[in-house]
């Protein structure tokens, strides 16, 4: 007689994610995230060092322009706020030895001035002080030479490479 009708499936069409596929886009999710998060530290604490390197080479400028109009380098650092703004001697108003960066990450010294030379120190604290082979840069001038050093503490025991890297150059 008649052919018998198929029942049609009135069913709507599946949609959205499984349970697996949802832990399949997690996991790729934290690998992604496990790789761009250390890479987005390590250029964060560059960039903080850069900073450090930038107020200890602002400072050794101010330290030669002292020099050059007196018999020897100056003793302190005048600070205004957070910044540099000049070196001059013990009883200038805002004299002091030592300064924090605006971004607090590093505190900048000075000492063992003299007629030859002197040291500038900068020192990471806070957040910075993961930048572990890097916690110390010092710049020492000594008889016109210009020594650049780094290392994890005040030691300053970085390799000529460590040292390279810490100095970016």
């Amino acid at each position: 007689m008649y052919p018998r009708r198929k029942l049609q499936d009135h069913r709507l069409p599946q949609r959205g994610l499984t349970l697996v596929e949802l832990m399949v886009a997690v996991a790729i999710a934290a690998v992604l995230a496990a790789v761009a998060v250390p890479a987005y530290l390590d250029s964060m604490r560059r960039a903080r060092r850069a900073d450090a390197i930038t107020a200890l080479q602002q400072a050794m400028l101010l330290q030669e322009r002292y020099r050059a109009n007196s018999p020897q380098y100056a003793t302190h650092l005048l600070v205004s706020g957070t910044a540099l703004a000049g070196v001059g001697t013990a009883d200038a108003a805002g004299a002091a030895t030592a300064y924090d960066l605006a971004s607090g990450m590093y505190s900048v010294s000075l000492s063992d001035a003299s007629a030859t030379g002197y040291l500038l120190q900068a020192q990471a604290k806070g957040g910075q002080a993961a930048d572990s082979p890097c916690q110390v840069l010092q710049l020492r001038i000594d008889g016109g030479q210009v020594m650049q050093a780094s290392g994890r503490t005040a030691a300053v025991d970085n390799d000529a490479t460590a040292n390279r890297a810490c100095w970016g150059s």
